[in-house]
């Protein structure tokens, strides 16, 4: 296969804004596409691949960032000029961001809509190929008290023990409550058993005085709310 003249150039022989760094120092790197940030983190390519090239190759061949940031092997991340080391270094920063994701969610935080449960979890739930079911306890103020893993299940799911919930919000005297899990699939439509499942811990947790605000179901950075969709009432 012919390999084009711009993708045998060298970033060095770009013009000097056309570059990913100076591009980033000058406009910000918002500026620049998902291409040009991996280039940054390539760095230097070889001959006749210089870091755009291989950067818009492995968009190409893994079908998007989406799908790069799922590999945590660096023998996974297969393209010409890229080696071990460059894809370790990828690796990390996807990993970082995760840990990032992480960090937020110990500080003391507010969930006004369930769009900042999306914010909270995408980027774990999104790429977990199990699926996990959160619990998060919330005072009036609905800032997060506490959160529990209940369960981290197969690709098959998992049930629900009510009065096993139940029995953790009590312990910390929450009163609101926020279920979230996720969909290995990507598809973020709640199954029959989810909307059942949800309706009777909804019912159980009102004998005590205790709000159901929603549960939130995540896949492929998208989310699916109860609440928005009014499938919790609290009436």
């Amino acid at each position: 296969m012919a390999i084009s003249l711009s993708g045998s150039k060298r970033i060095k022989d770009l013009p000097l804004l056309n570059r990913p760094r100076e591009k980033a120092l000058r406009y910000g790197i918002n500026a620049l596409s998902d291409e040009e940030i991996l280039a940054i983190l390539i760095s230097s390519g070889i001959k006749n691949y210089n870091a755009l090239t291989i950067a818009k190759n492995l968009l190409k061949e893994h079908q998007g960032l989406y799908n790069l940031s799922r590999i945590n092997e660096p023998k996974k991340i297969k393209t010409k000029g890229l080696s071990d080391t460059r894809s370790l270094m990828l690796i990390a920063a996807f990993n970082l961001a995760s840990r990032i994701e992480k960090d937020a969610k110990n500080k003391p935080l507010r969930i006004n809509a369930s769009s900042d449960i999306l914010s909270l979890y995408q980027h774990e739930l999104s790429k977990a190929e199990k699926e996990h079911l959160y619990l998060l306890m919330l005072n009036q103020k609905r800032e997060i008290i506490k959160e529990e893993v209940l369960y981290l299940g197969t690709s098959e799911g998992f049930e629900i023990d009510l009065k096993e919930i139940v029995r953790r919000v009590l312990i910390y005297n929450a009163i609101n409550v926020i279920l979230v899990h996720n969909h290995p699939s990507g598809n973020v439509v709640p199954s029959t058993s989810d909307i059942e499942a949800t309706i009777e811990l909804n019912k159980a947790l009102v004998k005590h005085d205790i709000t159901l605000l929603d549960h939130v179901i995540i896949g492929a950075f998208r989310y699916f709310s109860f609440a928005e969709n009014s499938l919790i009432n609290n009436k």
